[in-house]
């Protein structure tokens, strides 16, 4: 998947938990990482991973708020279900 359409789900917040843990679970940790070349895709894997552990695999993360302009942008989790989702799918 490319990185708009990961944002535009990650932005819409209906993916939960449980989901990015599946993707991660399926995902080929053999093949070069697409969002950091310096790491590889075990490394990035386990940084993701470790940022859902222990969620409640049906709950969705709270993926947006409004920043000091009044803006609406992305939290720690959103971009960690974007990342995700751009790097498993």
């Amino acid at each position: 998947m490319n990185k708009k359409k990961a944002k535009e789900i990650a932005y819409a917040g209906n993916i939960t938990y449980g989901q990015l843990q599946g993707l991660i679970d399926n995902c080929d940790r053999t093949k070069p990482c697409k969002i950091n070349k310096n790491i590889t895709r075990e490394q990035a894997l386990t940084i993701m991973e470790s940022a859902i552990k222990n969620k409640e695999p049906n709950e969705s993360p709270n993926t947006t708020w409004f920043n000091h302009r009044d803006k609406l942008t992305l939290t720690g989790d959103g971009i960690n279900a974007m990342n995700i989702l751009v790097e498993c799918s």
